[in-house]
């Protein structure tokens, strides 16, 4: 992107696991990729700058606060150790290469529904227990 290009419009809004709701009430499409790559969590909150020759470019504004555990993969979502199911992004899915009884190191956001992955581990989930992030 040329850094001399105009903003045209800013919006800053929370991410949701999948898009940024903005603040002005509409929807904003947050391309997977970025969002897994960034490992963006619910609540996260962002600003999407749009520049007069059509650029999009979301940056983060303020983090949420991030919950670490380890969990199971099992078709198509994450699992903690209670059970509980978690969204997880298609991209990844793609980049970690999961399958399910795959076990990764995961990270959510308080009441979230959504998780994304820090990184995949290879021991049982009954032989491991659960991190806490420790800022």
């Amino acid at each position: 992107m040329n850094t001399n290009q105009t903003i045209y419009k800013e919006i800053e809004g929370i991410f949701d696991g999948l898009n940024m709701r903005g603040d002005d009430n509409h929807l904003y499409k947050v391309q997977s990729n970025y969002a897994s790559k960034s490992k963006l969590l619910e609540g996260d909150r962002l600003i999407l700058r749009i520049y007069t020759n059509g650029d999009m470019i979301y940056k983060v504004l303020e983090l949420a606060i991030p919950i670490k555990f380890i969990a199971k993969f099992e078709d198509g979502k994450l699992w903690n150790k209670e059970n509980q199911s978690f969204l997880v992004n298609p991209s990844v899915v793609t980049y970690f290469h999961l399958k399910n009884g795959d076990e990764v190191i995961a990270l959510t956001s308080k009441n979230g529904r959504w998780a994304t992955v820090e990184s995949a581990i290879g021991a049982s989930l009954n032989e491991k227990e659960e991190l806490q992030y420790d800022p």
